[in-house]
């Protein structure tokens, strides 16, 4: 497949799959035996783990959307720089809803294969969210 197809079927993830809840779509579009190299934590392998951290944080924020900031292929792989919005009203990651609107953003690669997403790999996304639901995150040198 071209760069620019693999950007298309890479786009339904954001815009189909996790801006509209259809999970129809994760069938079509990863691979049985896909592999996330950073995977939502609790969430198990292959396409269930992609419909199970989606739809979670799905119920976590109803109203999510996500933009596609830049998108970038080379060979096999795309790199999507994407930001999340939504109300948090559901519980994510063991933190209670805290009613907040937040927006967390961070970079995802993947890689494809005859079509399918095999891959994929994240970069901040998970660290962002918890930052906007107010953990603290501050690292502590230790003394020496």
């Amino acid at each position: 497949m071209s760069r620019e197809e693999n950007k298309v079927i890479i786009r339904r993830v954001f815009d189909e799959i996790a801006s509209k809840g259809d999970f129809d779509v994760v069938d079509e579009i990863y691979a049985e035996d896909y592999l996330d190299h950073a995977p939502f934590p609790g969430a198990p392998a292959g396409r269930a783990g992609v419909k199970h951290s989606i739809g979670g944080l799905r119920t976590a924020f109803p109203d999510l959307h996500v933009t596609v900031e830049d998108m970038s292929a080379h060979g096999d792989k795309v790199a999507a720089h994407n930001t999340w919005a939504g109300t948090h009203t559901g519980e994510v990651l063991g933190i209670s809803p805290t009613g907040r609107s937040v927006s967390f953003g961070g970079v995802v690669v993947f890689r494809l294969k005859n079509g399918l997403i095999v891959e994929r790999w994240a970069i901040d996304l998970e660290l962002d969210l918890l930052k906007e639901l107010g953990m603290n995150l501050r690292w502590s040198r230790p003394k020496v």
